[in-house]
């Protein structure tokens, strides 16, 4: 029962961590093409929802991000990749996370970051494709993820646009008991995202 073990997870995550800070590995295809993987930094806080973001392998626009739920009128602040830019603008920039701007270069906003809004998506669709009888599932085994053993769950959806993806492939840390790689596949089969943490450290303070 993978909504079980995903609403189980969320319990668990909820009675023991309020922090983390990881290696996020993203790649995704926006607008039909399949961008560069990217590296970054992550620091992670539960209350208030704060997220710090510094890229280290193939940035976007803005090579850092802060965002603090709550904080400048709910927007984040953006460092500029462009050393150019960076002077014209004093050195950040504000931007709604999920702006038309903010879109162009992900398929997550920052304000959905992280394992708990995660898990929470992904056990809303389960739910209402379950209630459509519209859900596939399929138990994927055993894997290893950047050296972490993981419990892999496999997710099938018809072609609707509430739909994220045709295929989901969520890799549940058998320790931790949160997804440490998530892979969504299109309607045309192809990999359409890919989400690894590694290097993850909890409740750091």
């Amino acid at each position: 029962d993978q909504i079980a073990l995903l609403k189980h997870c969320l319990d668990n995550y909820a009675r023991n961590y309020k922090d983390f800070t990881c290696t996020l590995i993203k790649q995704e295809r926006i607008g039909g093409k399949m961008g560069a993987e990217q590296e970054m930094q992550a620091k992670y806080k539960e209350s208030p929802f704060s997220v710090a973001i510094k890229w280290t392998r193939n940035a976007p626009i803005g090579d850092q991000v802060l965002y603090v739920e709550g904080k400048f009128d709910n927007n984040m602040l953006v460092r500029p990749a462009s050393g150019l830019l960076r002077m014209i603008t004093g050195g950040a920039v504000l931007r709604k996370p999920d702006g038309a701007e903010a879109m162009k270069n992900t398929l997550r906003p920052v304000n959905m970051f992280g394992f708990r809004r995660g898990m929470e998506e992904l056990v809303k669709v389960y739910v209402e494709a379950r209630d459509a009888k519209e859900l596939q599932t399929k138990f994927g085994g055993f894997a290893e993820v950047a050296g972490r053993p993981t419990i892999v769950l496999e997710r099938y959806l018809p072609a609707k646009p509430d739909y994220p993806a045709w295929k989901t492939v969520v890799y549940i840390d058998r320790e931790y008991l949160v997804p440490i790689c998530i892979e969504g596949y299109d309607w045309d089969k192809q990999l359409s995202s890919r989400y690894v943490y590694q290097d993850i450290h909890f409740n750091t303070g």
